[in-house]
């Protein structure tokens, strides 16, 4: 009997990598609503440093001694919330800090540099609205002269004394770019290397949400909800809102996103947007425009019903005068006889209006010929070109009578 064959070996699945395992004061829980995780801060505030240079970590609040877990390029540590590092080589460096039960503060970069000039930047997360701080810096700390600064290889500044800092301020989105910076110093001329700068948004463009149909019948209600989200980088700011149609503002500002329309009309119809602004940092953003178009609801089932006086040779009435009238859709408009149409010399239109108990106005209109009289007078209301017209939000029927 031949030998059975060897069974094939199982492919070997890829573990995933290990993941080290805190203690159990140092795990993650769910925070409670509204909690914010640490702050991480560094001093000096800058970055890049330079090796050897000795830096302090904070995890906020500094004035809190209490137990802290570090995390330095993917190595932990356990100390209090102060942390003083010495970097012993060049190259980017990574820090988060725990709290006990806490989520991770944000990672925070830093770059060591060897070189003798830096352009240094803010460590911290630049947002839309911070003062955006360069400083032209040497490692013994030397004053250099006719410092000009760069944004992508184009001068902003310079050359001219010795301002070695550059303020940009309020910070926006533009403001981002490889930054770098020559001079003079103590020996020779200086150029330093490109500095990535990247401003974060503070909040998004709003987006305008309509809740319910952008076609909405006249008489019904929309809400307008001005939607923003905060950027994860800082607690969330305090925004203003404001609503606009066709470029007039018709709400706010207001702290509360939301805008209704009540018993809208056809002249609600129009381009919608709204803009959320952070009054302390000086940042605005409008949304996209949003169409809205209120539909017309057709009256049907109009009456109306003329009450003119009954003289010789038939109903007759004078011009100028008043004529009760009365008529309904889908129900009274107005109690009979309590309108009054005024009426005018042919061949001019009598259009005027019976009033209705609310806001709905009936017009009346007699289109037809004259009736033989010695003097002009109003054509026949029993005319069969009379006609009943019934304005509404805007907008008007005509219904044959």
């Amino acid at each position: 009997m031949s030998p059975s064959p060897p069974c094939p070996r199982s492919p070997s699945v890829p573990q995933a990598p290990s993941v080290p395992k805190l203690p159990a004061r140092w795990r993650p829980r769910v925070p409670p609503a509204g909690a914010q995780p640490p702050l991480l801060m560094l001093d000096p505030p800058w970055t890049p440093l330079f090796k050897e240079q000795k830096v302090i970590l904070t995890c906020a609040p500094p004035n809190e001694r209490v137990p802290t877990l570090w995390n330095i390029n993917g190595r932990t540590r356990e100390g209090t919330s102060r942390l003083q590092f010495t970097p012993s080589s060049t190259g980017r460096y990574s820090f988060q800090c725990w709290r006990s039960w806490s989520e991770p503060s944000p990672p925070l970069k830093l770059s060591i540099s060897d070189d003798w000039w830096v352009l240094q930047a803010p460590v911290q997360p630049v947002l839309e609205g911070d003062e955006l701080v360069l400083r032209c810096r040497s490692r013994w700390d030397l004053r250099p002269s006719s410092v000009s600064f760069f944004r992508n290889g184009e001068l902003l500044r310079g050359p001219g004394g010795q301002e070695d800092t550059l303020l940009l301020a309020p910070a926006q989105r533009h403001h981002g770019g490889r930054y770098h910076c020559t001079g003079r110093g103590y020996w020779s001329r200086f150029e330093t290397k490109p500095n990535e700068v990247v401003v974060h948004e503070l909040f998004s463009v709003p987006e305008l949400s309509v809740e319910g149909s952008r076609e909405p019948p006249e008489g019904s209600n929309l809400t307008l909800v001005c939607v923003t989200r905060s950027s994860p980088l800082r607690p969330p700011v305090t925004l203003q809102h404001l609503f606009y149609q066709d470029g007039v503002v018709v709400g706010g500002p207001q702290g509360s996103p939301r805008h209704q329309l009540q018993v809208l009309a056809l002249r609600d119809s129009g381009s919608y947007a709204c803009e959320a602004r952070a009054e302390a940092a000086k940042v605005q953003k409008r949304s996209n425009p949003v169409t809205i178009t209120v539909r017309r609801v057709p009256v049907a089932g109009v009456a109306l019903a003329a009450q003119p006086p009954r003289g010789a040779g038939g109903p007759r009435v004078r011009a100028g005068s008043e004529l009760p009238c009365g008529g309904g859709a889908r129900g009274p408009l107005f109690s009979p006889g309590t309108g009054r149409v005024r009426t005018s010399p042919w061949p001019r239109d009598p259009a005027t209006s019976c009033r209705r108990r609310g806001r709905r106005t009936v017009a009346t209109t007699c289109a037809g010929p004259p009736t033989a009289s010695p003097r002009p007078t109003a054509p026949s209301c029993r005319s069969p070109s009379w006609v009943s017209t019934v304005l509404g939000g805007g907008g008007h029927s005509q219904v044959p009578r």
